[in-house]
């Protein structure tokens, strides 16, 4: 066997065939935009907070309500805009009524993952402008 034949060899046996290369790039290409997209969308590092509304049942200071199959609810304090659209950086919600009833409110919240992989979504506001 001469030299040339030897490399002809080598040559054939670090062929990939035709239909595996394709699919081999195909998913090294899906692979790069989806972490493209992936990066693109979490880059910046902020939360992404969500406007909601929903009809909550009033406690003694704390609220819930139930919206898109996820349970929100805050206590104690909240930051809240007023009627006349002045913000509050605590305190209870005027908007918010007594306890026992259920009042339409409108609400922002962020999704919050604990250490442990427990997940919820935190109300960070309630708006009382109606």
């Amino acid at each position: 066997m001469s030299a040339t034949e030897d490399v002809a060899d080598d040559s054939r046996r670090w062929t990939v065939p035709s239909g595996r290369k394709a699919w081999l790039i195909s998913a090294v290409l899906l692979m790069l935009v989806v972490a493209s997209l992936a990066y693109s969308l979490g880059a910046d590092g902020r939360v992404r907070q969500v406007t909601l509304t929903g009809d909550a049942y009033v406690g003694l200071k704390e609220f819930s309500v139930r919206v898109g199959g996820w349970s929100y609810g805050a206590s104690d304090t909240v930051r809240w805009i007023d009627n006349s659209g002045s913000t509050h950086d605590s305190g209870w919600p005027d908007c918010l009524g007594t306890p026992g009833t259920t009042v339409h409110v409108k609400f922002g919240a962020i999704p919050v993952t604990a250490p442990t992989s427990v997940s919820w979504r935190q109300v960070v506001w309630v708006d009382c402008r109606g």
